[in-house]
């Protein structure tokens, strides 16, 4: 029979399973679960120091100029777009990429 509680209701214990052991636990290996992405270093690499003095020397760049090689090499724009955009000549856009690649050139050797 059920055992009797303070409050006169009849309680039947209930069976519990033992529980499993912990002692036994399978360590992981790291080969078993591996990582989405590779690491990302924690120190600035070449790139960004790359990138860094490259958006100063295009800092140095006049604006016409600038402007031509970023819709050209950022924006990967041809050249009739880019004339559209400037509100000039495709041969006027190649001629200000032409310089402002000398410029930028210039701006990173010093």
């Amino acid at each position: 029979m059920g055992l009797s509680g303070p409050d006169g209701c009849v309680r039947t214990p209930i069976p519990v399973p033992p529980a499993p052991s912990v002692t036994a636990a399978t360590p992981v290996s790291p080969t078993r679960f591996p990582r989405s992405q590779p690491r990302q270093p924690t120190f600035p690499g070449p790139c960004v120091v790359n990138r860094h003095y490259l958006r100063r020397a295009l800092g140095r760049v006049p604006a016409k100029q600038r402007t031509a090689l970023v819709l050209r090499y950022y924006l990967d724009l041809d050249d009739s777009r880019i004339g559209e955009l400037m509100g000039c000549s495709r041969a006027t856009v190649r001629s200000h990429i032409h310089r402002g690649l000398q410029s930028l050139r210039g701006a990173i050797s010093e």
